[in-house]
Parts: structure tokens; sequence; C-alpha cells
């Protein structure tokens, strides 16, 4: 083989299939989460008004954007609960996310819905809806009804809840008296969540630490799920409650914390509790696998004041 070299011509021997190039690094397999930038907060609430435009400014050409958040507004339906729907007021909630939402980056095809199932598999009516709603306000063109929502793609990473671990014997294991209200880790005997945990009360920190970057990190979970969906930029996923109130805590590093008192025969207690819709947004790069992760408000503040729904 003849080629010119400095202004030389230069002779290197055939070889056949020889490849003339330097050797790609080979791309890491899980996803790693990075601090976020100074345009947007780990520890406060991004909020409707203000916030979401932070967001979109941040977001790259090899970026993806998930909205991970808990449902709107449910009515009270216990006995099919998979069939709760939202209320009037709910869907009213999650439109106005949607078009708080809306921005030049997404498109009427460039987004994509994912919601919970319940323990049987069946697609959970509320959060089905309330990524629905949100996304068809932002102007998706793909879905014309909330049955259309994927509901298996990448249900199992954002189903159950950080608080439990199945949903065998007692179902929910039970929330017992958490830490006072900002979260302090010196008062005596106080984890993040003080919870039943299966016996993991002291440990919960570690375990919701460990239970969110499994969900989110590893090669074929949440994350990378997303990212390999085909023209799609922006990810709306809804889930409950059980699962958001312990994510958004390490989402904002253990600053933030949900707060009620004991459990008890006379009813929930009252307290700081994830309100509708909130929840993190999640900015991701494909060609990094870098992510940042902050807590966003959606109905209210961030949280509400009392009560459980």
């Amino acid at each position: 083989m003849i080629f010119r070299f400095q202004g030389k011509l230069v002779g290197v021997p055939d070889v056949d299939n020889a490849v003339i190039g330097i050797n790609e690094p080979t791309p890491p397999t899980d996803w790693t989460r990075v601090p976020a930038r100074a345009s947007l907060s780990e520890n406060t609430f991004l909020k409707i008004d203000t916030g979401f435009a932070s967001l979109y400014n941040a977001l790259g050409v090899d970026d993806i954007l998930i909205i991970l958040v808990r449902h709107s507004k449910r009515k009270d339906l216990w006995d099919e609960e998979y069939l709760t729907p939202l209320t009037e007021e709910g869907i009213t909630w999650a439109k106005n996310f949607g078009t708080a939402l809306s921005n030049s980056k997404a498109t009427p095809t460039n987004i994509q819905c994912f919601c919970t199932q319940d323990k049987e598999g069946r697609q959970m009516k509320r959060t089905a809806q309330t990524a629905f709603y949100i996304a068809h306000s932002m102007g998706d063109s793909t879905l014309t009804d909330y049955t259309q929502v994927d509901y298996t793609t990448i249900s199992s990473y954002i189903s159950g809840g950080l608080f439990k671990r199945d949903w065998n014997g007692d179902g929910y294991h039970v929330m017992t008296n958490y830490c006072s209200y900002p979260i302090n880790l010196s008062e005596p005997n106080c984890t993040a969540f003080r919870i039943s945990y299966n016996n993991r009360v002291q440990e919960a920190p570690a375990a919701i630490t460990s239970d969110a970057e499994n969900a989110l990190n590893p090669q074929d979970h949440l994350i990378d799920r997303c990212s390999k969906v085909q023209n799609k930029k922006i990810f709306i996923v809804s889930s409950h409650d059980m699962y958001i109130a312990p994510f958004v805590t390490w989402v904002s590093r253990f600053n933030l914390s949900p707060h009620k008192y004991n459990w008890n025969d006379s009813g929930y207690g009252s307290g700081y509790w994830t309100d509708y819709i909130s929840g993190a947004a999640i900015i991701a790069n494909k060609i990094s696998k870098t992510y940042e992760a902050v807590p966003i408000a959606g109905h209210g503040d961030g949280y509400k004041t009392s009560g459980w729904t």
C-alpha cells in the first residue's frame, strides 16, 4: 500500500482486512449519577412556574429527560384498586402539569409514556391516566387514550415501593416513627426513614439508596431502557407514593424527607407527605451514561401538609 505522509510517498505492507485507526474505548455498561449542575437544585423542589425552563436549558442533544412522578389526585375506590381512576380535579392537575412541561424540545412524536402495573400484572388506571394526560397536554400525538400507556417495559423498576420488598405477606410494610421534619440524622436512633423494612429499619438510608440505584443504574434497567427507545427524548413515567416518597428523599441526597405521625388504629395520622404529581426529573446523557436527578413539584409545593391521599 502506498500513501503520502508529510509530502513523501510511503509504502507499508498490504494486510488483508487491515483496519487503520484508534481503538475505541469500551463504553460503560451501567449508568452513574453525577452531581446536578449549578442551575438545578438537588435539595429543593423545582416548581411548575419557575423550574422547568432550567430543565430544558440543561437538556443537550445526546440527553434524554425522564419525568418520574406520583400519580395525580385519585378517587377513593379500594375494591379493585388497580381500576381506581383520577378525579376530575386530578385530571385537570395532570393536564396543567403537562402544559407547564411544554417546550420546543418536546415534540408531538418524541414523548413516551410509562406507568406501573399491579401485582397481577394489570395496568394501574390512575398512573396510566396521569402519564397520558401529562403527555397529551404537552402535545403528544402518538396516544389517543390512557389504556395505550405502556405498563410492562419498565414497571418492575417503579412498581411496589422502596418501602417494601415484595407483594407477599402483609403487603405494604408498616411505616413507623419518622424523623422530625426537616430531617435530622443526629437525632437518637434516627434514620432517613424509620420504617418496617423487613427488619432493616436501621439500614433504611443504605437500603433506599441501594434500591433506588438498582432501579436506575444497571444496564437494561429504567434509564437504559428509556435511552434505547428509538426517536424518543422525553419520558413521562407515573408511579405511586410508596415508591416516589423515598425516591425523592434519595434524589435530594436525604435533604428532603416526608414526615408522618405513627400509623395507628384510628387512621394514617397526618404530617408532610409527597404531593400529587411530585417526583423527580432525570437528565441522562446517552454518550457518557451519566445522569443528574433533581426533585420536582407537581401540584402544590412538593409536599402535602396533612392526610394520606
